[in-house]
This record gives C-alpha cells, structure tokens and sequence, in this order.
C-alpha cells in the first residue's frame, strides 16, 4: 500500500480496526522499533516487526524439523508412504516431470551407484524380479512378439556363448548374416503358417564333436524337422523335403 493512498484510508487505532472487522490499521507513527508501517490487529504490532520475527523464528522451525526428521526417521518413512499413496497421481507426475528434466543427470547417478555397490545392486535387481516375476514375463512375451527375429537371434547367441560356441573372431557382417538367418526363418512362418526354426547343422553339443554358432553352419527347417534331428549331424538324419 503507498503512503499516501491506501495506508491513510486504514483506521487510525486498533479499536476502530476492530470495529470495522479489518486486520491492520495504520497510525502513522514508528513502532518502537521505528518502522512506520501498518499494524496487525491480532497481535497490535507493526507488520515489518511481524515480518522480521517470522523469519528468525523460521530458521528455528526449520531447525527443529530437521532434528525431529532425523530423531524419528521411521515416523517419516511412515508418513511418506501414506502421503503417497493418497497422491499417487500428483507423485507420479511430479516424479515424471523430474526424470525428463534430469535424465542424464539421473541415469549418471544411478550406472555410477551400481558400480560403487555391486552387492547392493544385485540384491535390488532381485527383490524388484522377486515382485514383478509376471510382470517381466509379460514384457518379454511382448517384446519376442513384436521382435521376433531379433528376440530369436538373441536368444540363440547367449546360448551359444553360454556353450563357448561363438568364434571371438567373427565379424559385424557374420552377426548381420545370422539375424537375416532368423529373420528368413519367421518369414517362412508368416508365408506358411508353419513354425519355423534355426537349426545348427553341426549340433552345438554333438555326441563326438560339437559345431560353432556361425553363420555357415545354421539352416532354417520347420519345428517338426527340427525336433526329429535333435542333437544329430545333418549327415546322420535325412528327411524328405517338401
């Protein structure tokens, strides 16, 4: 309010003040303090005053807030968790909104804290697997149904790592050679409507002798031909093609 306007149109004194049901008055004279300003009628001192011992008595506040949250930490988690849960929407878009606007920020934390606590890492991984088992189940079914080559391609290469039957001397145009492989295979599908798989032409874990997971010794045949031939060379087992 200016000097000259608002402030001289207020009651002079705190009786009138009441009487009129406003909340300051004005007087024109310091305060003990010596702001000449509006007073407050519920405590009958002037609002710079007012002002300046909220903020002092902010800092105490705060202060004691932050013992009390570190004195009873399972009283905050407590009501952090019902706070939540009665705002859930409004947490999880303000989470939202934080992770698109700290995202690199955010994952630097998160691949630097995994790194720093390898154990603690695994154990969340598995707690989170423990409680969403299905969950995960369902994306992965999602994601082999949307991505079927590449999801087969996958598949097939961490089994043949797993079996060391991957070269470490193959190529980025071996790899490409092997998905269209699989890609030809769920082709083969769609235009049959017959299931199709990769097969290892020199079984992977052969009776006397084991082949490699390379491009060359993969061949697409129907699931039936494939189950027939199990775990026997090409040379051993012989079928009629249609």
């Amino acid at each position: 309010m200016g000097m000259d306007g608002d402030l001289m149109d207020l009651p002079k004194t705190r009786a009138e003040a009441l009487e009129r049901g406003l909340k300051r008055y004005f007087t024109g004279k310091p305060c003990k303090r010596g702001h000449v300003a509006e007073r407050l009628v519920s405590i009958g001192d002037c609002i710079e005053c007012a002002r300046n011992r909220y903020e002092a008595d902010s800092e105490k506040v705060k202060e004691r807030s932050r013992k009390w949250h570190q004195a009873n930490p399972e009283k905050v988690r407590k009501f952090k968790r019902k706070y939540d849960e009665a705002n859930r929407e409004k947490m999880c878009e303000r989470k939202r909104e934080y992770y698109e606007a700290n995202r690199e920020k955010m994952c630097e934390t998160r691949r630097k804290y995994a790194k720093d606590n390898p154990e603690k890492e695994r154990e969340r991984k598995r707690k989170y697997y423990e409680a969403n088992r299905e969950k995960i189940r369902e994306h992965h079914r999602e994601y082999a149904k949307v991505n079927q080559a590449k999801y087969n391609a996958l598949q097939k290469k961490r089994h043949a790592t797993q079996l060391q039957a991957m070269p470490h001397w193959l190529t980025p145009e071996h790899h490409e050679q092997m998905a269209d492989i699989y890609e030809l295979a769920v082709i083969a599908e769609q235009l049959t409507g017959i299931k199709h798989h990769v097969d290892h032409i020199e079984p992977l874990q052969g009776e006397d002798r084991r082949g490699l997971h390379v491009p060359w010794n993969l061949q697409v045949l129907t699931a039936t031909e494939n189950i027939s031939k199990k775990n026997r060379p090409i040379q051993h087992f012989h079928w009629e093609k249609v």
